[in-house]
């Protein structure tokens, strides 16, 4: 049996500091058939749109490219001219980290078969909106030799999370067992190490090597087909973008963390998250006037946490950091709360 994979490393992507990733592959590989598989956890929601990955030019006027991407919350396959997939659910959870596969095959006789997308292992099948390439339809993608992005597709449609455990299977259409398998006794749906080849433009980030924000995007797979990493940072402190948030729980300090989650913000002139929700920041008035909950809760056992004060007005307000209920209403009101 394939081991199950223990992830050991994420790469944090702070839309703020316009973070992303690049690669112009010098050969093309195939265009028809391959296969996109990594693990996710979003940061700031419902923000327009934002890339997972893009295939062809990086500006958002290009005729021709291929991008999988959320439009504000739903998952969106598109080009310039054709939407071809957007999903009628929404991935919102600030808490979860997500399996996401996208499957592209235009060799298949069935126009439906053409493009598959997976989340957790389940494929998905409710679209608002579905089209379909044509018969061995050659379309931008990472096997074309122009600029593809991860994390990026124009001047401002930049991804805000955390990615991890990135394949791409150039020339082959696989199933989600190649990368995952459900937990008998949990049901959740867990990571496997992929064991197959990678084609001539495949590659797997694994974003492990912290010797340099160069060697961040370096390709493990053994084709050294390696990104260009964009404005990530390895200083020490706030701005360390090699996580060890991962979706697997490897060890006391490599798991999935708890951050502040978007959905809890209160009242009607909130404070402001950043940073793959990592960072709170006031509002121009100088009051936060509401508070915002973690996306872990505790029930019994023993808890760490800590929280970092880069700025305090204590002119305007006050802050405020602790624990309560899971049902505490934030009040508003001058004072800051946390």
């Amino acid at each position: 049996l394939t081991p199950l994979k223990f992830v050991n490393n994420s790469l944090r992507f702070r839309s703020s500091n316009s973070a992303y990733l690049t690669r112009t592959p010098t050969v093309t590989g195939n265009r028809t058939t391959w296969t996109w598989s990594g693990w996710l956890k979003r940061g700031i929601l419902n923000n327009g749109e934002q890339t997972i990955f893009n295939a062809g030019p990086n500006t958002s006027s290009a005729d021709n490219f291929f991008g999988f991407r959320f439009e504000g919350d739903n998952l969106d396959i598109t080009n310039a001219s054709t939407d071809f997939r957007r999903t009628t659910a929404v991935y919102r959870d600030p808490a979860a980290w997500y399996h996401f596969m996208l499957v592209w095959d235009t060799t298949q006789a069935t126009s439906t078969n053409r493009q598959k997308m997976y989340i957790n292992g389940v494929q998905v099948t409710s679209f608002s909106t579905a089209n379909y390439p044509a018969l061995n339809t050659a379309l931008q993608s990472l096997s074309n030799t122009t600029t593809s992005g991860m994390g990026i597709c124009g001047p401002s449609q930049y991804f805000d999370g955390y990615l991890a455990e990135i394949n791409f299977i150039d020339g082959q259409a696989l199933t989600p067992s190649s990368f995952g398998k459900f937990n008998s006794a949990t049901g959740v749906w867990q990571p496997l190490k992929y064991t197959g080849t990678y084609g001539t433009n495949g590659f797997y980030l694994n974003f492990s090597n912290t010797t340099s924000t160069t060697t961040l995007g370096y390709d493990s797979s053994g084709n050294k087909n390696n990104w260009n990493t964009n404005n990530f940072s390895l200083t020490t402190g706030n701005t360390y973008d090699a996580m060890v948030d991962v979706p697997t729980l490897t060890s006391a300090n490599v798991a999935n963390y708890c951050v502040q989650n978007p959905l809890t913000i209160s009242i009607a002139n909130p404070s402001t998250l950043v940073w793959a929700n990592m960072l709170q920041t006031g509002n121009s008035g100088g009051y936060f006037q509401g508070g915002i909950q973690g996306t872990i809760g505790m029930t019994t056992g023993k808890f760490y946490w800590e929280c970092t004060v880069t700025s305090l007005n204590t002119t305007n307000g006050y802050q405020f950091w602790g624990v309560a209920p899971n049902n505490y209403v934030v009040p508003s009101g001058n004072d800051a709360t946390t």
